[in-house]
């Protein structure tokens, strides 16, 4: 079923890729219609909402990147990061780790060089997701110091 979720091609052609593993009129069996969709279209919601869950994974791994980038050359470079190296795990955590050797050679990127060292200190400063230091949760006693959220960066990457 992941190969059905994270295929990159329209979900109709998932459904095709995917035959051998589910066939097509066997898909019910496995995901269950609701009373207002078929399993089909319930498969085509996750298939949908995937690339935006990758884009959105990545951005928290590499904010400065993405906000030097933008929404939509962030967006661009993850279609096509996730084309060339696609998700292997059914979790998140390691979906960024070639990013910064993709970055590059990846088309479409301005300052490529830069990009690259900028996608490196990130990498380095959050070697893996679930390693990653939480927020102070409000009223925490807790020294923040080492945590800043990006909009709060003393600088600003144009």
């Amino acid at each position: 079923m992941l190969g059905l979720v994270v295929h990159p091609g329209p979900v109709e052609e998932a459904l095709r890729v995917a035959e051998a593993e589910v066939p097509a009129g066997r898909i019910g069996d496995v995901v269950l219609p609701s009373k207002t969709l078929t399993a089909a279209e319930r498969v085509g919601i996750y298939h949908g909402m995937y690339p935006l869950r990758m884009t959105e994974a990545l951005q928290s791994d590499y904010p400065a990147l993405a906000h030097y980038l933008g929404d939509d050359g962030f967006r661009d470079l993850v279609r096509g990061y996730v084309q060339a190296f696609p998700s292997r795990s059914y979790t998140l955590n390691s979906l960024g780790d070639h990013l910064p050797e993709y970055v590059k050679t990846a088309p479409g990127v301005r300052r490529p060089e830069f990009c690259h060292d900028l996608a490196r200190l990130e990498r380095r400063r959050y070697p893996r997701r679930q390693s990653r230091p939480s927020p102070p949760k409000p009223g925490s006693t807790r020294c923040s110091r080492r945590w800043r959220p990006s909009a709060s960066w003393p600088f600003a990457i144009r």
